[in-house]
């Protein structure tokens, strides 16, 4: 968050909103995660953020703000600040599947959400694929 208001022109709604924000995500906050990350604070939060930023940015602020790790090596790693479908693994091979009558080529993937950095579930899922 600090590195988005330092490299964001914001005015002071704006800045006011994301330190609310930042001031929400306390180390109580992530004691009881599975509780909190669906919280009505956050969903109003939320709410604010697409009031004031407009919804497409205001939303990316929950869930496509990415944030750039740096490690010992000169690699980066970038990962999502909330995101719902992040892959994990292929789990099977390429085959064809009928959605609504309509057949489409699939294999099976593991899907994680993440929240705040956190990985909060995984499910199983489909992806297309070229066989």
């Amino acid at each position: 968050m600090d590195d988005f208001v330092e490299n964001s022109e914001l005015n002071e709604e704006e800045a006011g909103l994301i330190n609310e924000l930042k001031a929400t995500l306390t180390e109580e906050f992530f004691a009881d995660i599975q509780k909190n990350y669906n919280s009505d604070d956050i969903k109003l939060l939320e709410i604010r953020a697409g009031q004031i930023f407009g919804t497409a940015r205001g939303l990316s602020l929950f869930y496509s703000m990415e944030t750039v790790y740096k490690n010992t090596s000169t690699t980066t790693e970038k990962n999502c600040f909330w995101c719902n479908n992040l892959l994990v693994s292929v789990d099977g091979p390429c085959h064809i599947e009928y959605f609504n009558g309509v057949p489409q080529f699939v294999e099976a993937v593991t899907i994680k959400k993440t929240r705040f950095w956190i990985t909060t579930g995984t499910y199983e899922s489909v992806q297309a694929c070229n066989p």
